[in-house]
This record gives structure tokens, C-alpha cells and sequence, in this order.
């Protein structure tokens, strides 16, 4: 089978796409805070999300739904596996995550550009009606 170029080029870049989302495991948080930024500010669907970033829809919605649950200490990157064996045979407890400063100031910038987006929104929505309203009483008959 002969692929003309164009195609073969559309194949490969296909190929190397699909691979690579479904190679990267471990994300940084960069990345992800930045997918999910996306999703809550411009109120779109997770599928046009996961084709802008080139990943897939249930990624997009599982980093939402541990980030809306957890805060940015859930994006984390968690060790896989087997845990290890203690000496002494005792279970280690473990304790609830706690975000460092970083992840905290992190945390905040993103609520607040959240909240920004949210009051932009509103404000557009605002003008929009008061223009209407401004015109239905210009067109009332006196």
C-alpha cells in the first residue's frame, strides 16, 4: 500500500498524537491546572476541552472532579503500587494531604481567576439585558 505524502504526513500525525497523550502518565501540575483553568473559565464541554489540549474527555473531567473534591493537593502525582513494608509490622497511618504555600497560592489564583471569569460572564449578561430593556422602551407605543 503507497500513501501519497499528504496522507502519509496525516497518519503519522495521528499516530504520534494518539501515542504520545496515552504515553504521559505523570502530568505536572502546571499542566493540569492549566486544562482545568480552561474548563472552568470558558464554560465549555469537556470534549472541546480534551481536542484543545489534545488529551482525552475523561481526563479533563477526572482532574475537574479531583480538583473540585480535593483542591490542587488531589492533582498530585500519587506513588503507584505496592506499599512498602514497615520493620516492625505496624501500619502506617496515613495523613490527610496538606497543601505546601506553593500550592496554596496556587490554589487561590485559580479560584479567584475562576471568580473573575464568573463576574465578567455576569456583567456581559447584565449590559445585554439593560440594552434590551433600554430598547422594549423606546419601542413602547406612549
Amino acid at each position: 500500500m503507497i500513501l501519497s505524502k499528504n496522507k502519509a504526513f496525516k497518519l503519522y500525525k495521528f499516530l504520534t498524537a494518539n501515542v504520545i497523550t496515552h504515553l504521559i502518565s505523570n502530568w505536572k501540575l502546571s499542566i493540569t491546572l492549566e486544562v482545568i483553568n480552561y474548563y472552568r473559565n470558558h464554560e465549555l464541554g469537556t470534549s472541546k476541552v480534551a481536542a484543545k489540549f489534545n488529551i482525552e474527555r475523561s481526563l479533563v473531567y477526572s482532574w475537574y472532579r479531583k480538583y473540585k473534591n480535593e483542591g490542587i493537593v488531589g492533582l498530585r502525582t500519587k506513588a503507584k503500587g505496592r506499599p512498602r513494608k514497615t520493620m516492625n509490622n505496624k501500619k502506617v497511618k496515613r495523613s490527610s494531604l496538606t497543601p505546601t504555600e506553593k500550592e496554596q497560592y496556587q490554589q487561590t489564583i485559580a479560584d479567584l481567576k475562576a471568580q473573575l471569569a464568573h463576574e465578567r460572564m455576569k456583567n456581559e449578561i447584565l449590559k445585554k439585558l439593560r440594552a434590551l430593556r433600554q430598547q422594549e422602551d423606546k419601542n413602547k407605543p406612549k
